[in-house]
Order: C-alpha cells, then structure tokens, then sequence
C-alpha cells in the first residue's frame, strides 16, 4: 500500500466520533484531524482542564469544528458508565480507543486489578459494550481498538491471575505488551461477535508503531528503562505519523472488520499503512472467548446483543 496522510481522509461531515484519549498524544492528533475533516469529536479526557484547552485550540484553528470534551478515566469503571450514558443518547458512527498507558509502576484499580490491563483492557471492554446500541444507530459503524506490534510476544494465561495482581516480579513492559495482547483479542472476538449477531458494526484494530507520545517518553523510575524511552525519543515517529493507522482504520473506505493496520516500520521515517496479519497469539479463538468472558465478569458488563456462540 502507497504512503497515507490526513489529505486522504474523507469527508466527516455528519459523522459523530468519540475518541478516547484525546487530551494528548495520538488521541489529541487523531481529534484534531477528524474535526478537521467535518467530524462532530467526542474528546474524551481524565485531564478535561487540559482537553478544554486543545478544544479551544482546535476551534480557532476550525471555527466550525463540533467538539465537546466529556471526562473519561478508565481505571474507573464508575467513570466508564457516565460517560457511556452522556454520549450514548445520540447516534455515534465511530469509536476510537485510543488512550492506554505503559510502563507504569504497579498499580491497581478500586478492585485490585493491575492498571495496564485494566486501563489499556478492560475500560475500553467496557466502554465499547455500552455504547454499541448507539453505535448500531450510526452510519457505517466502526470500533477501532489500538493496539500494538508488542501483542506478539504478550502472555495471558487465564489458569493465573498475573493479569490481576501483576505477578510475584512485576515487569511494567510485560504488563503493556499482556494489555495490548488483550487489546488484540476483544478486538477480533467482537468482531466475530457482531457479524455473528448480522450487527452493521465492523470491528477493527491498528497500531501506530512506536510514537513519540507522552505515554512512551515520560520519566521513569528504573535506569534500564529511563535508557529505553531516551532510546524512544531518539528513533521514534512523530505523534503525526503514528496517528495515521488509526485515522485510517476509522476512515478509509470498504474496510472489512477484523482487519488489523499499521506501519510496514516501527520506527522513523515514511509511514506505510499496511493490511498486517494477525499473529500468535492473537489469533487463538479459545483464548479470546476465555477473555471475554473473565471480561465481562470483571466488569459487570454483558452485551446481550453479542451470543457467545457467534461465528
């Protein structure tokens, strides 16, 4: 596939698109080009002070741009709720979960789940779930979950409960790649789910490569891992380029669900969005069930639209 760029995004007039993590980094980008193109953008932000002022920022570069900020922290299921019903009493065409976190020392949520898996996993599971019946009332529907190349060599073993507690030798980074493993299999199981359920709703997933975003340069507590994000910084993409996979998978048109893109690269230099194709462990369907399940378990959530037999 030749090079990509916000040129050749369609037109979003009359689309509705929430995106998740939009108060910085890729989620910001991604915001700013959809209500570029026409989209009525949902930001949605923990930091609503710091959203307002890319809103604003935003809207007087656009005059006509439609952008509302809600508040959305993920970590708080609470929190997932009251935004899914705020933004769910109109039709959304498309919901971007964007937002994550990564190298995060150990942390746990209200119920004592580490905070990769639940922030990265199960606040999108959850927010997702809640919103398809407005999602189902949109044009050409679409979910994309971002993922990440680091899903490859995640583990999840659902016989433990490292997901859970981060495990007896906390690595942040395996904590990471094990979300973006998870982020990988919702994203397949749900779109199997919604064809299974004859749903207008495509499921799809993509991965930026690695950004120059706050979530990959912040500070760090441990050497080792101060010299990977100084590493970060020097080879990575801007958050413009890494942006790209996920405005496409959220625009480009005839895009089949399951399908997962991002760059032919990880690193710097021209971004090539590539159709990928979907290694282990993602691709095993009885661990995905297995997550759904324990997913909706933890979250309370249970999409009575989706059978758990969909092919």
């Amino acid at each position: 596939m030749s090079t990509w760029d916000p040129s050749d995004v369609p037109d979003q007039h009359g689309r509705r698109i929430v995106v998740t993590g939009a108060g910085s980094g890729l989620g910001l980008v991604v915001a700013r080009e959809l209500a570029g193109r026409g989209a009525h953008v949902v930001m949605a932000a923990r930091d609503v002070a710091k959203a307002g002022r890319h809103r604003d920022a935003l809207r007087a570069e656009h005059p006509a741009a439609a952008v509302d900020v809600r508040p959305l922290d993920l970590l708080d299921l609470q929190s997932v709720r009251a935004f899914a019903a705020e933004v769910a009493t109109e039709p959304i065409d498309a919901l971007l979960n964007v937002a994550g976190i990564a190298g995060a020392p150990l942390r746990h949520d209200a119920h004592g789940r580490e905070s990769h898996f639940a922030t990265n996993h199960l606040g999108h599971f959850a927010l997702t779930a809640l919103l398809l019946d407005a999602l189902g009332r949109g044009r050409e529907p679409r979910v994309v979950t971002v993922s990440s190349g680091l899903y490859r060599v995640g583990r999840w073993d659902p016989d433990r409960d490292d997901h859970l507690t981060g495990g007896a030798r906390y690595n942040p980074m395996r904590a990471y790649a094990r979300s973006k493993l998870a982020n990988m299999l919702f994203g397949l199981e749900l779109d199997r789910r919604l064809r299974g359920a004859g749903s207008p709703i495509h499921s799809l997933l993509a991965h930026p490569g690695i950004a120059r975003t706050p979530m990959n340069t912040a500070p760090r507590e441990m050497p080792v891992e101060r010299l990977v994000a100084s590493l970060v910084g020097r080879v990575a993409r801007t958050p413009e380029q890494g942006a790209l996979p996920i405005l496409y998978a959220a625009t480009a048109p005839g895009l089949e669900g399951g399908t997962f893109v991002g760059p032919r690269t990880e690193f710097r230099g021209p971004v090539r969005v590539e159709h990928l194709p979907i290694r282990r462990p993602a691709d095993d369907r009885r661990l995905a069930e297995r997550l759904w399940a324990e997913s909706e378990e933890l979250t309370g959530v249970r999409p009575a639209l989706l059978s758990p037999r969909a092919s």
